[in-house]
């Protein structure tokens, strides 16, 4: 969610840059749509989020890129060359980063969980050996390990080590 939030707050600097400059030199295409670079902060947040993902074409299907830059030259060319480096190997390196931290401390947490179930699993397995061994039957009805050791007291002296 932050990251969204992250990518909409530049990409709303960026159009209210556009608007407020190349918006008001009023560039008007002429093409069949009579196409206006920028005329409002909603049609420049769209623009900006489509040169974002790498979608800067017209409606006519030429690149928006190729009319700022033909108009501007590097005053454009440089900060949108720097703005797409920003935006491609920093915020979306950003975010992928923490969606791959994010499964992998997941993937840590099911794995000690695992852990968990197979200390108890190995645990039951080596009553039922004793079981086995002391000459109990396994099949009878048994009390988990929890309530056999519910009673325990280690200090209790079980036999006369005075006689």
């Amino acid at each position: 969610l932050w990251a969204i939030v992250l990518l909409m707050f530049i990409v709303y600097a960026l159009a209210v840059l556009l608007r407020q400059t190349v918006g008001l030199d009023e560039i008007a295409l002429h093409d069949k749509y009579n196409t206006v670079l920028f005329d409002s902060v909603f049609g420049s947040m769209f623009s900006v989020f489509r040169l974002c993902m790498t979608d800067g074409d017209l409606p006519d299907g030429t690149p928006i890129i190729g009319h700022l830059q033909s108009r501007y030259g590097l005053l454009f060319v440089v900060p949108y060359t720097l703005f797409f480096l920003f935006i491609f190997f920093g915020i979306f390196n950003l975010i992928t980063a923490v969606f791959v931290e994010n499964v992998m401390e997941s993937a840590k947490q099911k794995r000690q969980l695992s852990m968990v179930q197979e200390r108890v699993r190995v645990a039951e397995k080596l009553r039922e050996l004793v079981l086995i061994f002391s000459g109990q039957d396994s099949k009878q009805p048994r009390k988990s390990l929890m309530e056999n050791i519910s009673g325990w007291n280690p200090f209790a002296i079980t036999r006369d080590v005075t006689a």
